[in-house]
């Protein structure tokens, strides 16, 4: 008898301590459970919550924030054929010698995403862009928007930095090299698309101007220009209801001078006209070498050329 109670004695501790170790990790899945549930809750009291409607342009932006190009880390050596891209004076200018960019390769590219990556003043890349816009592809076109909406976040574009050409003017000039890239591709043809509204460019720029709301329509007014070089078959009726648009700078409201969008309009025409008469190549190359004013003089006095600059003229005759 004495044996069987302390055999039964000790079932019962066994038992007892199984109880108790049940208790203890359903007490630990209970605690996880709702440490992570309190973890959510404050996350979503931290402001988690959806973005507004403007918000949307941004997330555009975001997505479109660029990704290192295979080989840019282990680029080092500079050909010789590069250097006048990137040595001063030379990489300040937006318009290199047309044989210097006929040089370019392929192959050329993993070094000037890097030389522009490493370069925190857009003068500086100048000849770099318009590089890296002769090359063309989506990777360039990310770093472009990118450059042009996020990356100086909160900083002042000066006009001047240690005596440098125009800071945002340089910026401003990845809208034209956005428009050289959209001859071939879709994304920069969509961005500029967008950009033809001033109010995009309010949501999307994310630097700070001393211009002002007039950032918004310089940006609009080089972008109408831009849609121009592409040569795509949209481009001309684009163009025709563009005509019927609102074609003002609102985004400081109805104040008195704001900017206005017609020349640029014509300026675009000429361009698409150029195009389709020359070719794509053609145009790049005597855009970059600054001959387009004299093809100009020509264009105003065609049918189409004198229709365009009537409508402009009558349009700003008109009470904004």
């Amino acid at each position: 008898m004495i044996r069987l109670s302390a055999k039964v004695k000790t079932g019962r501790i066994v038992v007892l301590v199984s109880l108790l170790a049940l208790a203890l990790g359903w007490f630990l899945v209970r605690r996880d459970s709702a440490g992570h549930a309190k973890t959510e809750s404050r996350k979503q009291m931290a402001g988690e919550v959806a973005r507004p409607d403007e918000s949307r342009t941004k997330a555009f932006l975001e997505r479109r924030r660029p990704s290192r190009v295979p080989g840019e880390a282990q680029a080092e050596t500079i050909p010789a054929h590069l250097l006048p891209l990137m040595d001063v004076p030379g990489c300040r200018t937006f318009y290199p010698p047309w044989e210097l960019l006929t040089k370019l390769t392929v192959e050329d590219k993993a070094l000037l995403m890097r030389e522009y990556r490493n370069r925190s003043n857009a003068a500086d890349r100048a000849a770099i862009v318009r590089a890296l816009a002769h090359l063309g592809g989506d990777d360039v076109v990310d770093l472009f928007i990118y450059s042009l909406s996020l990356e100086f976040s909160g900083r002042e574009l000066t006009t001047t930095v240690d005596g440098r050409e125009n800071e945002e003017v340089a910026l401003m000039k990845l809208v034209s090299a956005l428009g050289i890239l959209s001859a071939k591709n879709d994304a920069a043809y969509a961005f500029l698309k967008q950009g033809i509204d001033p109010s995009f460019w309010k949501v999307s720029v994310q630097w700070r101007s001393k211009l002002g709301n007039e950032t918004y329509g310089v940006l609009t007014a080089l972008s109408i220009q831009a849609l121009g070089m592409s040569g795509r078959q949209e481009i001309r009726p684009l163009l025709e209801r563009l005509r019927n648009t609102d074609l003002v700078n609102r985004t400081g409201g109805n104040e008195p001078g704001a900017r206005t969008f017609y020349g640029d309009v014509v300026t675009a025409a000429f361009y698409n006209d150029l195009v389709e008469k020359r070719g794509v190549e053609f145009f790049h190359r005597k855009w970059a070498d600054g001959e387009l004013e004299r093809y100009w003089e020509g264009w105003s006095h065609t049918d189409n050329g004198k229709a365009w600059r009537a409508w402009s003229a009558a349009k700003r005759q008109t009470p904004q």
